[in-house]
């Protein structure tokens, strides 16, 4: 008697490396996840910005800002011909002399500075407010709680602790409520909390 394992689709399937899901799915956006992981499916084969928008439905420039997301991150690498998830590390050899090994010294990385995060442009922001039903929710909530429409600018910040930073909406909420509370429900008050809180 011949006994086999039924793997139907799991007969096919592909790696996703451990730091997505330990390091990034707080802060990446749903675009930014959907390139990824269309990325390290279709890792052999040649892939442009407009190729993987025409599939995704999204447009080359969200599939460029994803693969730079991606990229700062280690996880993939631009090549001429193309995008491909980031090449691990080759192993050292293991030292099998008994000389003594003089340790290098390893040079010091220079300091990075972290840039200030961009607000997303009024286009991004409507195809956003378009697709994400939670988002249009919370800036509802948002101006209920500041008790006056949202400037363009407003609206982008928001958008920018949501998507960009992955903030969920309580806390976006819960931080307005509180500087609300203070008298200090504004923009520049959520875009540097340190004064405000201090």
């Amino acid at each position: 008697m011949s006994i086999q394992i039924n793997l139907g689709q799991w007969k096919s399937v592909f790696a996703v490396p451990s730091s997505v899901v330990d390091q990034h799915i707080k802060i990446a956006s749903e675009s930014q996840l959907k390139v990824l992981l269309y990325l390290l499916r279709h890792s052999d084969e040649n892939n442009s910005a407009e190729q993987i928008g025409d599939t995704l439905r999204l447009s080359a420039e969200e599939v460029q800002n994803a693969v730079d997301f991606w990229i700062e991150r280690d996880l993939l690498t631009q090549q001429n011909d193309g995008l491909a998830p980031a090449s691990a590390p080759q192993p050292q050899p293991a030292v099998t002399t008994t000389q003594p090994v003089i340790a290098e010294e390893v040079p010091k990385k220079p300091r990075t500075t972290i840039s200030r995060a961009q607000r997303p442009d009024p286009m991004f922001v409507s195809k956003l407010l378009q697709e994400n039903k939670i988002l249009a929710d919370l800036l509802d909530d948002v101006q209920r709680i500041l008790n006056k429409p949202l400037s363009p600018g407003d609206t982008a910040t928001i958008v920018m602790l949501y998507d960009s930073f992955g903030l969920p909406c309580e806390v976006i909420l819960m931080l307005l409520t509180y500087l609300e509370e203070i008298g200090s429900a504004n923009m520049r008050a959520i875009e540097r909390p340190h004064e405000s809180f201090a």
